[in-house]
C-alpha cells in the first residue's frame, strides 16, 4: 500500500470472502467492518467491506496487508 488512507480502506465486492487480515510487517490484526454512509458522497454496495486501519501509518517504507480468504 503506497498511499495510506485515513482509517478506512474499502474493498469492493469482498463481503463474506475474507477470513482474516493483518499487516505483513508485524502480524497485527486489521479489523473488518461494513461500510457506512458519511458526508462524503461515496458509492458503496452491500458486497463491500472496510478495513479499519490505525490513524498513524506503521513505520515501514511499503505497507503490505496480508489477507486470508475463505
Amino acid at each position: 500500500m503506497l498511499d495510506y488512507p485515513l482509517q478506512k480502506f474499502t474493498l469492493k465486492g469482498m463481503k463474506g470472502k475474507i477470513k482474516y487480515t493483518q499487516f505483513l510487517n508485524d502480524a497485527s490484526e486489521i479489523k473488518i467492518s461494513n461500510p457506512v454512509g458519511n458526508c462524503i458522497k461515496k458509492e458503496v454496495s452491500a458486497g463491500d467491506v472496510n478495513l479499519v486501519l490505525p490513524v498513524t501509518k506503521p513505520p515501514v517504507e511499503v505497507l503490505v496487508i496480508e489477507m486470508f480468504l475463505k
